[in-house]
């Protein structure tokens, strides 16, 4: 359906690729009672995205890209064990939902198959929280992505590529205090921010 829609926008409209893959991430609390307790590790979650090429030249063009990623934090903590009072190492995860909107620039060296690529620049988000409890979620932000690209393209319409980029946000997560329960989990901290966020996704596209 998008390509026979796409298609009568052959000129301005380069190509459209589909994208999955983890996204890493790392968040920062400033909560010091917490800081000898608590080890913070890496959270992987869930990366897709789709990608809408136009603007095409030789050696720039456009990329607007509609992304959905499980960003979060995992935390270990040394407890101990009852009856034995031995120590064991437990785990917390808290993660929410982010669907972002971005318009990149892209600069690529073009060439017979393999195109690499830098892309730059801002980036909309939405965030959201399934079992929040807390108003202070900051669930508008902005920021800037930067990125690299390697687009193999087959001969014909359909190409395969690979994309690793970095997401910088410019507000905190949480703004002031707040308090979050699951399942499995309770954590109440006091303003958070993301320290880390990088997408590794591969993908197919369609050139018209």
């Amino acid at each position: 359906m998008l390509i026979s829609i796409f298609s009568t926008q052959a000129q301005f409209i380069h190509s459209i690729e589909l994208n999955n893959g983890i996204a890493v991430s790392k968040l920062d609390n400033n909560n010091s009672n917490n800081q000898f307790s608590y080890e913070q590790l890496y959270f992987s979650g869930i990366s897709s995205a789709i990608n809408l090429n136009y603007l095409n030249h030789n050696y720039w063009n456009l990329c607007s890209q509609l992304a959905y990623q499980e960003i979060g934090q995992k935390t270990a903590q040394n407890t101990s064990d009852y009856p034995t009072s031995n120590l064991v190492k437990s785990y917390s995860v808290f993660y929410f939902n982010l669907l972002s909107f971005s318009t990149l620039f892209e600069l690529k060296y073009t060439n017979k198959y393999i195109v690499p690529s830098l892309k730059f620049g801002p980036r909309i988000d939405y965030t959201y929280i399934n079992y929040s409890k807390s108003n202070q979620l900051n669930t508008f932000n902005y920021g800037f992505a930067l990125g690299i690209g390697l687009n193999y393209q087959f001969k014909g319409h359909f190409s395969l590529h690979a994309d690793y980029t970095f997401n910088w946000f410019a507000k905190d997560l949480f703004s002031d205090s707040y308090d979050i329960a699951g399942a499995s989990h309770a954590i109440n901290y006091p303003a958070i921010s993301i320290k880390r966020n990088m997408s590794i996704m591969i993908g197919f596209g369609y050139k018209f």
